[in-house]
């Protein structure tokens, strides 16, 4: 904010060059008697008003600042300080609108002013126009390249438009000026995360954190690129100390349910993104994944409800969309579960999770040939998905091409050789098939890994007792 003395009263004068520079010790209290003293004396005094307007909002007391200022501006309506300054202060109090038209009155007197340039594109950042915020602060940095805030904010304005190599670029230009801008360490390891270049994220986090170790946003934006290198227990231990920093802190909480979703504790990933909606209920990334939550804990009907809750708010979401099909099929809801799978499709028709779990929803519904064009399709986006080898070879099997739903198994157990469920569905294959040894050995292996399968110990069962083993097979 500009806070330059314009006075001509010789006394006054004198009282407002002593309380400026108070002022500009930050010995506000002070100024503050002083610029009162003027006023007391000289209510309309432009200095005095503009002035303590200006340190009122330093305060944090912007109501006041605000009044104090216009009344400034009815002495002189035409200075660009005080215009300019109202225009902050208007920011501050969320009239943003009205900020903007303050600023561009300044900038049509003065067009060169760098800092109104740049507060300007903080009330375009404020109002959501992102682009024109940026225009703003490289007009800014263009009369002043050095402008730090400036750069800053660019950067923002940057990353909220995607433009995320741009903004690395930015940092580094920031950095060079200000190599413990941590900040900017933090915006550049987003940047980095969101070109799928986790561990050069980790390094900016860790940078940022060796300046700042208790900054909870760091610590939370470091637990997701955690998460995407598969570093789970890390990830959690991450948001547990952002949220011992910040215990109401959303983002965390989402993060930290999200680790426990990753770990399979859903009761503990339920109460996290519960909480994470009590900071923010808006948040519909929360809300869907407690439908996650909650259907890892067998409860599908009440994620079935958190999925429509967010459909109602956003009909488009393709998470909910998604996540809608698979509750409803736990429901055996089965032609609204296909439904609801078919319209996730329509507008992502490669998704090869979406493709495979509406071929789960044909079995279920027993039209076999469908359920294989749908494997099929889910293959032709993702050829090594081991899980959709298996479930293609059931539809094979189900529609007695039985040679083949053996080579979708041996292509699972190719690709990961101690699956259990390819080895199991394999050796029922060869049951149907009548090559019982093979079966039996298919049985055995899986066994091995996992001796808790009734399914498998009846199938081996069978298996033994076509090949007239009969002790063993009881």
């Amino acid at each position: 904010m500009a806070n330059r003395a314009t006075t001509q009263d010789p006394h006054a004068a004198s009282v407002i060059r002593q309380a400026l520079l108070m002022h500009q010790q930050g010995r506000l209290e002070a100024a503050a008697q002083l610029y009162d003293a003027v006023l007391a004396s000289a209510p309309n005094h432009f200095d005095a008003l503009h002035l303590a307007g200006v340190l009122k909002h330093q305060q944090g007391r912007s109501v006041e600042a605000l009044r104090l200022v216009a009344a400034a501006l009815d002495v002189q309506p035409g200075s660009t300080d005080a215009l300019a300054n109202y225009g902050v202060i208007l920011n501050a109090l969320r009239r943003h609108q009205e900020a903007l038209e303050n600023f561009d009155a300044v900038l049509a007197i003065r067009a060169n002013d760098a800092g109104t340039h740049y507060n300007r594109g903080k009330a375009l950042k404020d109002l959501g126009r992102n682009a024109e915020a940026l225009a703003s602060y490289e007009r800014a940095l263009a009369l002043v390249p050095d402008h730090v805030e400036a750069l800053h904010n660019r950067g923002n304005a940057l990353s909220a438009l995607g433009r995320h190599t741009e903004a690395l670029a930015n940092d580094e230009r920031l950095l060079a000026l200000r190599p413990r801008h941590v900040q900017a360490l933090n915006r550049r390891g987003s940047s980095l995360a969101a070109l799928e270049r986790f561990d050069e994220a980790l390094e900016a986090y860790d940078e940022a954190i060796g300046i700042e170790p208790g900054n909870s946003e760091v610590l939370n934006n470091r637990s997701v690129a955690l998460m995407a290198l598969g570093r789970v227990d890390e990830a959690l231990q991450c948001c547990e100390r952002a949220l011992a920093e910040n215990p109401g802190y959303a983002d965390a909480l989402y993060n930290r349910g999200n680790a426990f979703l990753g770990l399979g504790r859903f009761e503990d990933a339920r109460v996290n993104f519960t909480a994470a909606l009590a900071s923010a209920p808006q948040r519909l990334d929360a809300r869907n994944n407690l439908g996650l939550a909650l259907i890892g804990l067998r409860r599908p009907a009440e994620a079935l409800a958190n999925y429509e809750q967010v459909l109602a708010v956003d009909p488009d979401h393709p998470g909910a969309l998604y996540n809608r099909a698979n509750a409803l099929m736990e429901l055996d809801r089965f032609e609204e579960a296909l439904a609801a799978c078919d319209a996730f499709l329509m507008k992502d028709l490669a998704h090869a999770d979406a493709l495979n779990t509406r071929g789960v929803i044909l079995g279920l519904l027993r039209r076999h040939a469908e359920a294989l064009a749908s494997y099929d399709a889910a293959l032709s986006a993702t050829p090594d998905r081991v899980d959709i080898h298996v479930n293609r070879g059931t539809a094979l099997l189900e529609l007695d091409r039985i040679d083949e739903a053996l080579e979708s198994f041996d292509r699972a157990i190719a690709r990961e050789p101690g699956n259990v469920a390819a080895l199991v569905n394999r050796g029922n294959a060869c049951i149907r098939d009548k090559r019982f040894a093979e079966a039996l050995a298919s049985f055995d292996e899986a066994l091995a890994i996992n001796p808790d399968q009734p399914g498998a110990l009846i199938d081996r069962g069978v298996a033994l007792a076509e090949m007239d083993r009969f002790d063993e097979a009881l």
